[in-house]
């Protein structure tokens, strides 16, 4: 967490939620399956770049397992 710039927790906050909300409204508002688009990856990886690797690696593991919990 060191390595993080003392404005990366809201990017990577804003990242998460991008993160949980993009696919939750591309499936269930406009019935794309996850196997044709999967826009989670688009933040995270977009994370990467503006974060860094370990940005984008913490974006990248809380991500996910939110999604899950959250939207199932």
């Amino acid at each position: 967490m060191e390595n993080l710039q003392h404005n990366a927790l809201p990017r990577a906050g804003l990242l998460v939620a991008l993160g949980i909300l993009i696919p939750f409204v591309t499936g269930h508002g406009f019935g794309m399956a996850g196997n044709i688009l999967l826009p989670m990856h688009f933040t995270v990886l977009l994370s990467g770049f503006l974060l860094g690797p370990v940005g984008g690696l913490l974006v990248g593991l809380v991500t996910p397992i939110l999604s899950s919990l959250l939207t199932g």
